[in-house]
């Protein structure tokens, strides 16, 4: 059954905690009896499902709700407005509030309505990693004032305990506003609160940044193997803000924090081990994610720990600490070469060294050797790059020919005889070919495949037509999906047409004149070699007559067939007049096919007149 009063939507307020209001509101009991008495279980609502409950006890959905509800609940995470907490730091038992927080609810100006209308609750009080308002700087109240049971999700109001005791009554404990500098953080990145950039946490998921404050402030009080379970619960606030305080004076605090424990007592020059030093401190930075601030973490502490003696060659901190130099021979072997191959990089990169001596481990820095295995790694082989390019093996020489996919030069310059080309030159090539062409399923209907459509084109074959691609001049419709290279790039053999014409100036094909003039082609062609039509060959062989050739070629010229037309008769009897008039035609073919071509001038004024009534238009 729908509530009478709807209240309205306030900022922050999750579904949960509207429709416990709006209950409040009406004065009708909460409980998880009553909910599931109405077909709802509490469970769901808590954990964001509130869609059901809020559309038939409100008569609303759950869209301004989003922000402040949970997005996704599982096992392990929560994830609340945009951000990913632990499962256990989302409270689906314990209700807690700030007392000062519902005082400025108290205090807001009212709209007609009762001041308690304006009481509401904050999503974040249900974040357990949250122990103060960082607003008001006072703990979050969790028991009555009055009766001390712990208020819960079960029963109640909002403004009440399960026993009836008014929860307004409860008057704040107020804590140093430098232990709720975690908790301002927390909110601050939930969207409570402006948010404090730090940006080694900012890094991190909000998680994971909970887990650093934790284990950075920890360490500061606690020592190498401290753990917030070992401080009474009042100070976890003061410990978290501690390692906020680390995390925003990055890097300096972190490397006062490491020079501390590493002159602890029980750490010596023979500690070889970093967990023995830095204890669960050293264990945390170990699983943090890879990349950007799990990374900044591990490469301050596997330094640390490097400069402070021997370091075992076994050991996680000398595969991460800032080695400088190499070997020949370990790059040979991550790369399964030869050192004396490796070598020939070097060289042609410019990283050998001046001076080298004899039986001398040639040094190489870590960043000459990364870009020689990203070299190697990128290096595709003569007889691979028609595969690559999804071509045969001639076409693929054709564009290798042209520079379309030239070798990369690095190889030739390392002592390599052979041609090596770099799969991401390959790629550069493919992506500009390709342009905006979308990706399809099946070829759409006209659409050919390059190699196919370059056969049809006359334009110099799969050569030629990546050259007008490149030049602009033609452009890929779609790309197959999962076909190798070029294989899957379809054209359109009318688009190759028209780019051909376009090189060769423009104009109209063999092809197209002839059903103009409604004459074969091959026919077309005679008459262009006559020099009666004027036509321009093309790069590839093709003829091409330009608009204003032709026009001038009809004003001068007519076939039998034209001049039938012009005066309703038939081809016969046309050619029979002129045949009694003794005019000779300019061009004319024999066979079985026979094209014959008059001079205007020629053709008397007076031909239909010539012509039996009965076989041409009256005049």
């Amino acid at each position: 059954m729908r509530l009478t009063i709807i209240p309205p939507v306030v900022e922050g307020e999750s579904a949960a905690a509207h429709l416990l209001r709006a209950f409040d509101v009406n004065g009708e009991p909460w409980s998880r009896e009553r909910l599931r008495s109405a077909g709802h279980a509490l469970s769901d609502i808590l954990q964001g499902r509130a869609a059901k409950p809020l559309a038939d006890r409100l008569g609303r959905d759950g869209e301004p709700f989003l922000r402040w509800t949970p997005a996704e609940v599982t096992k392990r995470r929560v994830v609340i407005a945009g951000e990913e907490i632990h499962r256990d730091d989302w409270t689906t038992n314990a209700r807690r509030w700030c007392p000062r927080c519902w005082d400025d609810d108290l205090r807001r100006p009212r709209s007609g309505r009762h001041a308690h209308w304006n009481v509401h609750r904050r999503f974040w009080w249900d974040v357990a990693a949250v122990r103060t308002c960082p607003v008001h700087h006072v703990l979050l109240a969790a028991a009555c004032p009055t009766c001390g049971v712990d208020v819960t999700w079960e029963a109640g109001s909002l403004t009440r305990c399960r026993n009836g005791h008014p929860l307004l009554a409860c008057e704040g404990v107020e804590v140093a506003p430098g232990t709720t500098l975690a908790d301002a953080y927390v909110v601050g990145r939930l969207g409570g609160m402006p948010r404090t950039e730090v940006p080694i946490l900012d890094g991190l998921t909000l998680a994971e940044a909970c887990d650093a404050m934790e284990r950075l402030g920890v360490a500061r009080h606690g020592g190498a193997d401290g753990a917030l379970s070992k401080f009474p619960a009042e100070r976890h606030p003061e410990v978290l803000s501690a390692g906020l305080a680390i995390a925003r004076d990055w890097p300096r605090a972190f490397e006062a924090l490491l020079d501390g424990m590493a002159g602890a007592d029980h750490v010596g020059l023979g500690a070889w081990g970093a967990e023995q030093v830095y204890g669960y401190l050293y264990l945390w930075a170990k699983r943090l994610p890879a990349g950007g601030s799990g990374d900044a973490v591990r490469a301050i502490l596997f330094a640390h720990h490097a400069a402070r003696g021997p370091v075992h060659k076994t050991s996680v901190v000398i595969r991460h600490a800032d080695v400088p130099l190499v070997s020949l021979a370990e790059i040979a072997a991550q790369c399964g070469r030869r050192p004396e191959f490796v070598a020939g990089y070097v060289k042609a990169l410019g990283a050998w060294p001046e001076r080298t001596k004899r039986g001398t481990p040639i040094g190489i820095t870590r960043e000459t050797a990364a870009e020689i295995r990203a070299l190697l790694d990128r290096a595709v082989r003569a007889d691979n790059l028609p595969a690559a390019l999804g071509l045969a093996k001639r076409q693929a020489r054709m564009l290798v020919a042209a520079r379309i996919v030239p070798p990369a030069e690095i190889h030739r310059r390392a002592g390599i005889k052979a041609e090596v080309f770099d799969r991401g030159a390959i790629d550069a090539v493919l992506a500009r070919l390709r342009g905006p062409a979308p990706t399809v399923e099946a070829a759409p209907a006209g659409l050919l495949p390059l190699a196919r459509a370059s056969q049809h084109g006359k334009v110099d074959g799969v050569r030629g037509t990546c050259a007008m691609i490149l030049a602009g001049q033609l452009r890929v419709r779609a790309v197959l999906r999962d076909a190798p290279g070029l294989a899957g790039f379809l054209l359109d053999p009318e688009d190759i047409r028209a780019a051909r014409r376009s090189r060769g100036g423009g104009g109209l094909t063999l092809a197209e004149v002839g059903r103009r003039i409604t004459v074969p082609s091959d026919v077309v062609g005679l008459i262009v070699r006559q020099g009666l039509l004027t036509g321009t060959a093309t790069a590839c062989g093709e003829i091409l007559v330009p608009e204003d050739a032709l026009a001038a070629f009809e004003s001068e010229y007519a076939t039998t067939g034209a001049l039938a037309r012009d005066i309703g008769s038939g081809i016969r009897w046309v050619r029979e007049a002129l045949d009694r008039a003794g005019i000779k035609p300019v061009f004319a073919t024999a066979g079985r096919k026979v094209t014959t071509v008059w001079s205007r001038e020629d053709v008397p004024r007076d031909l239909r007149r010539r012509i039996p009534r009965t076989h041409a238009r009256p005049l």
